[in-house]
């Protein structure tokens, strides 16, 4: 098996965009993580 690299688009704009969209609290980073997750019976 060999490793593929593939050509990516990326740029500055691009960057800001997805870097403001991890600025959330923990708490409500926490809570995403959960939320599609089901609750354990044991």
């Amino acid at each position: 098996m060999s490793l593929h690299c593939l050509p990516c688009l990326d740029s500055v704009e691009q960057a800001n965009a997805r870097q403001c969209e991890l600025q959330i609290p923990r708490e409500r980073a926490a809570a995403l993580g959960q939320s599609g997750r089901p609750e354990r019976s044991w």
